[in-house]
């Protein structure tokens, strides 16, 4: 991930998260963030991993 990421110049990858499976997104080195929304009754959080030079 991190060689793509400089070969295409990304800086940030995000996800829906559902809130009670966010340990999987941590396991690849994603951070929450505090931007949250429920649809269809399902509560998510938005997280992120950033790619920094």
């Amino acid at each position: 991930m991190m060689i793509a990421s400089k070969e295409k110049n990304i800086k940030k990858i995000w996800c829906n998260a559902r809130e009670g499976k966010t340990s999987f997104y941590k396991k690849v080195g994603m951070t929450t963030t505090s931007k949250k929304f429920t649809k269809a009754e399902i509560h998510y959080v938005i997280m992120q991993k950033l790619f920094l030079d």
